[in-house]
């Protein structure tokens, strides 16, 4: 899997392979953050994301409305460096 792709299997065992859109620190909450879209429903969500040595990790589901807040701000922002790429 390309650096740029994760997947993960839902408790049904259904594998989800995802486009990450960007990773985010947040020194405020002291948190690593994913943001990613479901590559068959282009849904867009995000977790916390905790790593190994390995490249290997874990991901949490966002667990406060002040991190969604801060996540929505930091995905406008995402959307709107897009079209200023697209305008270029």
């Amino acid at each position: 899997m390309d650096d740029r792709k994760m997947s993960f299997i839902d408790d049904e065992g259904k594998e989800t392979i995802c486009e990450i859109l960007f990773t985010y620190h947040s020194d405020e909450f002291n948190k690593n953050y994913v943001v990613f879209m479901d590559t068959e429903t282009e849904e867009v969500s995000a977790g916390i994301y905790n790593s190994d040595d390995e490249g290997e990790g874990d991901l949490f589901p966002v667990e406060t409305e002040e991190e969604w807040a801060m996540l929505e701000e930091l995905l406008e922002e995402y959307a709107e460096s897009l079209e200023d790429e697209d305008d270029e």
